[in-house]
């Protein structure tokens, strides 16, 4: 008699069932054909930028005026005129805006220090009349 009756009767079913080797061959390469293809659609939706995945138009609409709307529809060039409540910090980047404002105030500073540019009223800057 063996010393081991669970380790007899698997080795016994193993035995008797040609395909249960088959089986369990086939479960694991489906498994693991399954974590592949996870792995691969993880890792490539991970370098897809979410931009692809949002509608184009809800952003044109919202920095375009209603006026360029309408006419926008009618298939002819459009100059949007109207800068109003555009948000300039979504549309062209926060660095961008921060290195704009830089080179703005590194320019008006030069400007200061040449005499080009005094001071109004209000406290803007504006070029020295003369």
């Amino acid at each position: 008699l063996s010393a081991n009756p669970i380790t007899e009767r698997t080795s016994s079913i193993s035995h008797s069932h040609p395909l249960a080797k088959k089986n369990l061959t086939m479960t694991k390469t489906f498994t693991a054909l399954l974590l592949v293809a996870f792995a691969m659609v993880a890792s490539v939706s991970s370098f897809t930028p979410s931009a692809a995945f949002s509608p184009r138009s809800s952003s044109t609409a919202m920095s375009m005026s209603e006026d360029s709307k309408k006419s926008a529809t009618t298939n002819e060039l459009v100059i949007d005129e109207n800068f109003e409540n555009v948000e300039l910090e979504r549309l062209l980047g926060k660095r961008r805006l921060k290195k704009k404002m830089r080179r703005y105030k590194t320019q008006l500073n030069e400007k200061i220090r040449n005499g080009d540019v005094v001071q109004d009223d209000n406290g803007d800057w504006v070029p020295k009349e003369g």
